[in-house]
């Protein structure tokens, strides 16, 4: 379902549609995928009144109005689903989810991933507490032990190695609580004030009366859309994360399609990253200028395969890597039931 707004609005063009006898040719799914796949609003707008019954200037007039106010409204899946209008209001969190709209997965398939539940405590913990920043704006070292100790996920502040012990210093030394930091300020959930973090109560009170499933949509769709990919994979001359963001569209076809063609079974990492290699043109060249296909496995499977393991879309089977024995390597992935259903609706 959509919100009340877009709701009347879609209603006005499907009248408008029949007024102005342009059903045969038009109707609204086929509308919200020309707004979407044309560039320019007066091109989507010359393109439906071009083959309209249209018998005066103030009918014409109408119909322009109607749709581009209909250009404005319709979700875009680029924009993380929120309209032209939402984006320019400065809205996270598209309104025709707060009309309960259906996924095709539940509250409970969501709340057994554990980056979502350790995003949710996260945002909990801020609320709760005056949590202090440093002067690069990272949780200060107190918060970041106490957030860990909450979290689902185990995540060591200290290392031994041999006789020494290494310790966290800073948030930038663990990416996994860094990137739930970084998209709750992306999702404005959080955010500064001077050298504290603060929850934002507004976005965080809309964001409370969505149902899980929902929430985690929002949480996939930000990070799908606005967290740039590069910026946790900042590797190689030709940075293989920041095309594979360029290109989600396709790498979602293709995790849809092997799930097809192997009938939901395991498939073979190895193929998977040949085929976007050779599709994608990837390479991955070293300072002698050789290029180093392996490499550039390893970092498919780092901003892939372990991003997607992170909101539970799949699960993986590793073995012990012939030439070194004390490390494992990917051999397939599948993906998982959540997973399906996620990327069957970006």
């Amino acid at each position: 379902m959509k919100s009340k707004t877009y709701r009347e609005v879609e209603e006005k063009v499907n009248q408008a549609l029949r007024y102005y006898e342009l059903t045969d040719q038009f109707n609204i799914s086929k509308l919200r995928r020309r707004v979407i796949q044309v560039k320019h609003p007066l091109d989507f707008v010359r393109e439906i009144v071009e083959k309209a019954r249209i018998e005066s200037k103030v009918e014409l007039e109408s119909l322009v109005n109607l749709l581009m106010e209909f250009w404005v409204r319709t979700p875009r899946p680029e924009l993380g689903n929120l309209s032209l209008m939402e984006k320019m209001k400065g809205r996270t969190i598209p309104s025709r989810y707060f009309a309960l709209q259906e996924l095709p997965y539940s509250s409970e398939e969501v709340e057994k991933v554990s980056f979502f539940r350790d995003f949710l405590t996260f945002l909990e913990y801020v609320e709760k507490n005056e949590v202090k920043l440093t002067q690069r704006g990272n949780l200060s070292l107190k918060d970041l032990r106490k957030i860990v100790d909450l979290f689902v996920v185990p995540i060591s502040m200290e290392e031994k190695v041999g006789e020494r012990i290494f310790r966290v210093r800073s948030e930038e030394e663990l990416p996994y609580v860094q990137k739930i930091h970084i998209l709750a300020k992306i999702m404005r959930l959080v955010r500064k004030r001077k050298s504290r973090l603060l929850i934002c109560k507004k976005s965080k009170k809309q964001f409370d009366l969505l149902p899980r499933n929902l929430q985690f949509q929002l949480l996939w769709s930000t990070y799908w859309h606005h967290l740039n990919w590069a910026y946790f994979h900042p590797y190689g001359k030709e940075n293989v994360a920041e095309i594979l963001q360029d290109n989600r569209d396709y790498v979602k076809e293709v995790f849809l399609d092997l799930n097809c063609k192997f009938k939901g079974s395991w498939v073979s990492f190895s193929y998977l990253s040949k085929k976007l290699e050779k599709d994608l043109n990837l390479t991955w060249y070293d300072a002698k200028g050789v290029n180093q296909p392996h490499i550039l496995y390893l970092e498919i499977e780092s901003v892939l395969i372990d991003e997607f393991k992170l909101f539970g879309l799949v699960e993986t089977k590793r073995e012990k890597d012939e030439k070194w024995l004390s490390l494992d390597r990917l051999v397939s992935f599948r993906l998982t039931s959540l997973g399906k259903k996620v990327l069957s609706i970006m």
